[in-house]
């Protein structure tokens, strides 16, 4: 992850630029240890799982629900 990379965003606003800085830095230091965090199937599968419940509504998952056996197939 050696790319850095410069405020792109909100230059004329010093506490905005301050916080996509901090932002990004905490990023930088999450995405060092990545690699060690997602070992095995295993963990992708619950990451994949957190996922699906943290952003899924309702509604989306009823509608899959409701979908064919082809077009589930064709959702993967």
């Amino acid at each position: 992850m050696g790319i850095e990379r410069t405020v792109k965003y909100g230059q004329g606003n010093p506490a905005f630029a301050e916080k996509q800085i901090e932002t990004l830095a905490a990023a930088r230091a999450v995405m060092k240890d990545i690699d060690a965090f997602l070992v095995g199937e295993k963990a992708l599968a619950i990451m994949a799982k957190f996922a699906l419940l943290t952003h899924a509504t309702p509604e989306c998952l009823a509608g899959f629900a409701q979908q064919s056996e082809e077009e589930k197939a064709a959702d993967r």
